[in-house]
This record gives C-alpha cells, sequence and structure tokens, in this order.
C-alpha cells in the first residue's frame, strides 16, 4: 500500500512535441505519469497551459489539479558533479567545489533558503563518485536545507532495462556453460 502523495507534472511535452523524445521515453513517460496522477492525492502543475494538457491527456485526475506557479523562493543551486561541466566553465573540480561553497553560503548568510538541486548527479556519479559524493556534502555543509539527488529521464531508462535484462542475461549465459544442464534438457535425457 502506498502512502498519499503530492505529484508535480512540470510538463506534457513527450505528448504535445513527440518527435523531441525517443519512442522508449515517450512510452517510459506516458506509462510513469499516469501511473503517478493516478496515485497522486493532488497534482502539482507550474502553469495553466500545463494543466490543460494534464486535463486533457489525463482526465481522471482533473478534480485534483493546482496550479502552483513555479517561485523565487527557496533559491535552487544547480551545480553539476560532471567533469564535462567543469571544462565548460574553464574551472577544475576544486574550483568548482569552491564556487558551489561560496553560493550557498552567500544565499544563506541573506536569509534565503537554499535548495541544490544537482540534476545530474547520478550521470556525475558514473563518472566520478567521489567527486559527486563531494558536491553533495560541500553543499551541506555551506548550508544547502535540501540537496535533490536527480537521474535524467534517459538513464532511469537505462537502469531499468539493465534491472530487468541482466538476470535473463545471466541465465542465458549461465546456461550455455559446459556441464550445466537447462530444465528442459534434463527432461529429454534419455539415460
Amino acid at each position: 500500500m502506498f502512502a498519499p502523495a503530492v505529484v508535480t507534472v512540470h510538463d506534457l511535452a513527450y505528448h504535445t512535441v513527440p518527435k523531441s523524445f525517443s519512442l522508449p521515453s515517450r512510452l517510459f513517460l506516458r506509462w510513469a505519469t499516469k501511473d503517478a496522477v493516478r496515485r497522486a492525492r493532488a497534482v502539482i502543475v507550474p502553469s495553466h497551459a500545463t494543466e490543460t494538457d494534464l486535463r486533457r491527456f489525463h482526465p481522471e485526475c482533473a478534480d485534483r489539479v493546482h496550479v502552483v506557479p513555479h517561485g523565487v523562493d527557496p533559491v535552487v543551486v544547480v551545480p553539476d558533479a560532471t567533469l564535462a561541466e567543469t571544462r565548460a566553465l574553464k574551472t577544475d573540480l576544486a574550483e568548482n567545489l569552491a564556487m558551489v561553497s561560496d553560493t550557498v553560503r552567500f544565499l544563506t548568510g541573506e536569509g534565503r533558503r537554499v535548495f541544490v538541486d544537482c540534476e545530474h548527479f547520478f550521470d556525475g556519479y558514473r563518472a566520478n563518485p567521489a567527486y559527486a559524493l563531494e558536491v553533495v556534502k560541500t553543499s551541506a555543509d555551506a548550508g544547502a536545507e535540501v540537496v535533490v539527488l536527480a537521474v535524467a529521464i534517459g538513464l532511469l531508462i537505462g537502469l531499468i532495462l539493465a534491472a530487468l535484462l541482466l538476470p535473463l542475461a545471466k541465465a542465458e549465459a549461465d546456461a550455455r556453460q559446459p556441464g550445466k544442464l537447462r530444465e528442459k534438457d534434463e527432461f529429454m535425457r534419455d539415460d
């Protein structure tokens, strides 16, 4: 049994501009959104345009949709735990950490609530686990109220497929090892 939940739907672009998404992404997003809004006690959207889209594509949740525009406070800081971002900023990893810390300390010093959105955390973690974790620690140590670890939808789909397919691949590989018999072969033996 699931606890009551509130879900935020930022947009339904996979419905409104489907050519911007691969077929697997569209299928996953359709399924995930349908499931999330079905379970949610309330559905938050940031605009009336998204509200209209949600009511069109998911009419079953129309009575639970609430428009809550994106706010200005709390402040959201978006560091990137990937090496590509530090190259684009022409900085190094240590300086990037210092910038995250300085930004969070400045904003909290101004009395602001700070949420740090590590929107590519898991991509960064795959590339450099120690550094990705250091970004989280630095953010928290500097005073961030919340550090969000987010995953890109493409990576999420890949992880889900890997979780589904790896056991199948392992079972197939085990069955092909010399000396191992598959169940159907055991019943077909004459001895």
